[in-house]
């Protein structure tokens, strides 16, 4: 199938060279670094990498049940266990970790705590090196944009009262993700990965400790054609990936510095049209023809800034200043002639009203009659999260007690904005071809939320008793739909 769009015709390809483009540059570091490349066991065993201590989110990763709370770590020989790309397969090992798989590739994670629902992830905290992960934490807690697990070191969940000295999700758990490690000294890694289905990925960093200065560069690199074969159409149903990251470090005797830049661009021809339960039995991998213009490209350019001070003994000052800015650019499927999508497979399951006559339209045999026919939507969004906080840390005596203290500011803004030029796409199918009809008009606002966040925490020990009372302070306004205000009482502001 193909539609009456030229700007589409040029897609597979320009999925052809940029599939060429990785092989070579898997071929090229491949050739560059004989002297660093190193196997995955090789570097687990014999690379030494320097960690920040804020970064994680259980005091003493290699003692997680010494936390108040219910805490796991999947280290990195675990994780190169498991190989996957698809970060539910690997939080999958965690007790108390529930996740539901919308695509099989991990495009949308659907991970609860404990007894939260799964959503979009929207009942958990996620962090990346400490920093929230969220595309907006306030304003937009959905995770549409998930940091790529493949290029994780480690991976903290932490369950319990511990939960508050992070936020603002502080009910079930957090999840954090650690990502590559400047080394101690110089270092490299390259992995090249080939599979069916056009599938291939390319791993690689380098780094070293120049005096006082340390540094990594950085890169994922990922192509498939995925496993979904499209009806009446060349397309394929797969993704591409591709992610930029520097780390620079500078260390003195008392206190220490780091910066991180990000940047990620990812394509997903994914779809939330579904195969009724007959289709399915004959083949899963089948899909409709009617979704392959779906799409969602997406991508983060991000910043970091951590400093590290260390005041006295057993006192130490850590303030991190971050900012990122995650566009998700999606069109999607949203009626089959006058359906929603999500009624269409369930009115065949049941055999409901015009049940042949949409399962004729799936499978390209009849022409739609609605005057929507086959309607797309263009959710394109664009969201920024930035924010500064500071935590003091020490640890002291009164009497007999030991005391371990954690005091925390967090000043944080977000913002959402949806810039789509036209909100729907109108298309009829007519012989099993989609004919572009129209547009409508476009749905642009925007969302904005700001946050002073407080919080105390002071783990008391005594003898072989110890507790940890918590508390946490949260100031949190947000205003919703700003371009087009709707009545005041129907904003919040919390």
């Amino acid at each position: 199938m193909k539609p009456v769009r030229i700007a589409d015709e040029h897609d597979t390809t320009a999925k052809t060279f940029r599939r060429a483009g990785l092989l070579t540059s898997a071929a090229l570091m491949a050739l560059a670094l004989p002297a660093i490349a190193e196997t995955a066991e090789e570097a687990e065993a014999d690379r030494a990498v320097k960690v920040l201590d804020t970064v994680t989110v259980i005091g003493n990763i290699e003692d997680p049940q010494s936390t108040y709370g219910s805490a796991y770590t999947l280290t990195e020989r675990e994780l190169e266990k498991f190989e996957s790309s698809n970060v539910n397969s690997v939080l999958r090992a965690v007790p108390g970790v529930y996740v539901r798989d919308e695509d099989g590739l991990g495009t949308f994670p659907r991970i609860g705590i404990r007894a939260s629902s799964s959503g979009r992830s929207d009942r958990i905290l996620v962090l990346e090196d400490g920093v929230p992960a969220a595309m907006a934490p306030y304003a937009n807690t959905s995770a549409y944009f998930f940091p790529n697990i493949s290029r994780m070191r480690s991976v903290e969940v932490l369950k319990g009262p511990e939960t508050l000295l992070y936020g603002p999700q502080t009910v079930t758990g957090v999840v954090n993700l650690l990502a590559t490690a400047i080394p101690e000294e110089r270092a490299g890694f390259v992995r090249a990965e080939f599979g069916e289905n056009n599938t291939g990925r390319v791993h690689a960093w380098y780094g070293d400790q120049l005096g006082q200065v340390g540094f990594l560069v950085e890169t994922f690199q990922s192509t498939t054609d995925g496993f979904q074969k499209i009806d009446r159409s060349d397309r394929t149903a797969g993704n591409e990936i591709e992610e930029y990251i520097l780390r620079l470090q500078w260390e003195g005797e008392r206190q220490r510095l780091e910066f991180k830049g990000q940047y990620a661009d990812e394509t997903h021809d994914v779809s939330y049209l579904g195969l009724t339960d007959a289709d399915f039995k004959a083949d899963p991998d089948r899909r409709y023809g009617l979704s392959e213009l779906e799409q969602m490209n997406r991508g983060r350019t991000g910043f970091s800034l951590h400093h590290e001070f260390d005041i006295a003994d057993g006192w130490a000052l850590k303030s991190t200043a971050y900012w990122t800015d995650t566009e998700r650019h999606y069109r999607r499927l949203n009626q089959i002639n006058g359906v929603n999508i999500g009624s269409v497979t369930s009115a065949i399951n049941t055999g409901g009203a015009d049940a042949a006559l949409l399962q004729a339209i799936l499978d390209g045999t009849a022409d739609t009659a609605h005057p929507n026919g086959v309607r797309y939507g263009n959710n394109f969004q664009e969201f920024t999260s930035q924010g500064i906080q500071t935590q003091l840390e020490g640890a002291f005596q009164t009497g007999a007690l030991t005391h371990n203290l954690t005091f925390g500011v967090r000043r944080h803004e977000d913002e959402t904005r949806n810039v789509a030029d036209a909100g729907n796409e109108i298309y009829q199918q007519v012989n099993g071809r989609l004919v572009f009809q129209g547009v409508t008009g476009p749905n642009k606002n925007r969302g904005e939320a700001e946050a002073w966040s407080v919080w105390l925490g002071d783990r008391i020990s005594y003898g072989n008793w110890s507790f940890l009372p918590v508390i946490r302070y949260e100031d949190i306004q947000t205003v919703g739909n700003v371009l087009n205000p709707a009545p005041r009482n129907s904003l919040t502001n919390t």
